[in-house]
């Protein structure tokens, strides 16, 4: 008996009978009482519920027993926390794919933003009430205990770090301290996917409480918005939560992973040319069986064929891998302009043309960052605003958050394009001096231009008139050069 035949584009298939599933039942009973062996007698009961279309973008997989991905499956698997865990899963190199990918992309961003530390600093309020006033402090006296806190829990050196591979990893942080016995203020940062914590808010800027283990009856606590500061480091500006990096590109950094595991096992397959030996005729397959076992025949010996037999070498065509290494380039593209990594950090410097290209490369990560701290020194500002009155208690102090402001130095692969921007303008007189220093990175220019007038007081007048003589000669020098220069460029010009 034929197995029924299921058919695509139909509604119903034909189903077995109970008198053709009798009959089954008998034969194979047959089979074992007379014949002492099995009669394979199979039947398919299938019942189609909903019509299949070849356009619809279903596919019938009875015969290899798998079903493709329902919708909602499709859906729930890019939920934001599933992706914040998995991502978690590949920095610690635990997940079966994109290991490697998410700890550069992590490591690389949280360097950027950290490595240089942060830097508080009296804040412009401040510099504005106490700049005119005689006998005022250098500094205001927020200063020092801040940075000792900042010490205190190393946010400049591995705990900055940490702190913005976090940032990095869930999109957002939770900060809350409490006061430590050795007489500063202990922070440390509230685990999202341990916690599961949610911030609920007021107004859109104004959170009303953070709640840990929500649902939780044994573990839910709420946390009070005096105690804790929430920040976004991406998302929308009405938005409860952060968004993650790579959690636009999970799917492409996966592929890309596998796109390279295909290229290992390609080249493992053929690491090594395949004999392929081409008989004559069905005894030809024996005769070349046999001589090759008996002379133990391998690669590097001389083997004699007949005429009408053949050997081939079998290998991959070299056109055969393109189609995956473009796969593997577009996908690196993806990642690296999604992420703001450059794709020599990714694991791939060979697609760097040159030096050039290589540090115009950098612009979109320095850009990344920048907007990163932003917000990194506005929840810091609120961490001081918080933090500042238990430092007012135990120091016996009254201290004003509003007398500091953080900030994070410019990356050193800045400071030289930086320079070449704004120097030619500073020698030109079209910016200030005060400008100029705010440029290139100077927290306090007023400061640093007062250092130089101390500095050229302190050498006191010149000792006479030959190096000003000397200095004047060498501008005219250059002045000459330059204008021999430009007639020799016109009568270039002119003669073409």
């Amino acid at each position: 008996m034929e197995d029924p035949q299921v058919y695509q584009g139909q509604d119903k298939v034909e189903r077995a009978s109970k008198w053709e599933m009798f009959i089954t039942k008998v034969t194979n009973r047959a089979g074992r009482l007379f014949f002492g062996q099995y009669v394979e007698a199979k039947i398919r009961e299938i019942e189609i519920t909903k019509k299949l279309d070849v356009t619809g973008g279903y596919r019938f997989l009875s015969d290899v027993g798998q079903s493709d991905q329902t919708e909602r499956q499709r859906v729930s698997a890019r939920g934001r926390m599933s992706n914040i865990e998995k991502l978690r899963r590949m920095y610690k190199g635990e997940n079966d794919w994109g290991n490697q990918l998410v700890g550069n992309i992590s490591d690389f961003n949280a360097s950027m933003q950290f490595a240089q530390g942060v830097r508080v600093k009296a804040s412009r309020s401040w510099i504005k009430e106490h700049q005119t006033q005689e006998g005022a402090p250098e500094d205001p006296p927020e200063l020092e205990p801040w940075q000792d806190f900042l010490d205190f829990n190393e946010l400049n050196d591995a705990g900055g770090i940490d702190l913005g591979i976090s940032g990095e990893l869930d999109g957002q942080v939770l900060l809350t301290w409490e006061p430590d016995k050795r007489g500063n203020v202990r922070m440390w940062t509230v685990p999202l996917l341990e916690t599961k914590y949610k911030v609920e808010y007021e107004r859109i800027w104004q959170p009303k409480h953070a709640i840990l283990y929500p649902g939780d009856q044994d573990k839910e606590k709420k946390i009070e918005p005096g105690d804790f500061v929430f920040t976004k480091l991406r998302g929308t500006s009405n938005g409860t939560y952060g968004i993650p990096t790579c959690s636009r590109v999970v799917d492409e950094l996966i592929s890309l992973d596998k796109a390279a595991d295909d290229w290992r096992k390609i080249n493992h397959l053929f690491a090594s040319p395949t004999p392929v030996f081409k008989a004559a005729g069905e005894d030809g397959i024996d005769r070349i069986w046999n001589e090759i076992k008996s002379i133990n025949w391998q690669l590097g010996k001389a083997i004699i064929l007949l005429v009408d037999d053949s050997l081939e070498l079998l290998t991959l065509d070299p056109k055969a891998i393109e189609t995956l290494l473009k796969e593997i380039i577009m996908r690196l593209q993806m990642v690296s302009g999604a992420t703001s990594v450059p794709v020599h950090f990714l694991g791939h410097p060979e697609l760097m043309s040159n030096r050039a290209v290589a540090k115009e490369d950098f612009k979109p990560s320095i850009i990344h960052a920048a907007k990163a701290q932003k917000r990194w020194a506005a929840g810091f500002d609120e961490l001081a605003e918080k933090v500042m009155p238990i430092l007012s208690d135990l120091h016996g102090q009254d201290y004003n958050a509003k007398n500091i402001e953080h900030s994070f130095p410019a990356p050193a692969s800045d400071v030289e394009g930086v320079v070449a921007a704004w120097l030619p303008a500073r020698l030109a007189g079209q910016i200030s001096h005060h400008t100029w220093l705010t440029k290139v990175g100077i927290d306090d220019p007023d400061a640093e231009m007062q250092k130089i007038l101390d500095e050229e007081a302190a050498k006191g007048p010149p000792e006479g008139d030959a190096e000003e003589e000397e200095t004047e000669g060498r501008l005219n020098e250059i002045e000459e050069r330059a204008r021999r220069e430009a007639e020799e460029e016109e009568e270039r010009a002119a003669a073409a």
